[in-house]
């Protein structure tokens, strides 16, 4: 089977990204990228009023930093 693997990443809505996410995404990306897979990041908004899009631009701009 050539199935192209398809990651994702969750992290929680409610906190900032932590280590754990940044080196799960980072394992996530590089098997995507190795075998021309993708990765999704999947936000849910399981809290409305604890979430902001604040949030979610600090969780993309430490992914841009990190490079990936």
């Amino acid at each position: 089977m050539d199935a192209v693997p398809i990651t994702r990443l969750a992290p929680s809505p409610t906190g900032g990204l932590h280590l754990g996410n940044a080196r799960t995404f980072l394992a996530n990306w590089a098997l995507a990228r190795q075998h021309g897979g993708k990765v999704l990041m999947r936000i849910e908004d399981v809290a409305p009023t604890s979430t902001t899009t604040t949030w979610q631009d600090d969780v993309l701009g430490i992914l841009q930093w990190l490079g990936v």
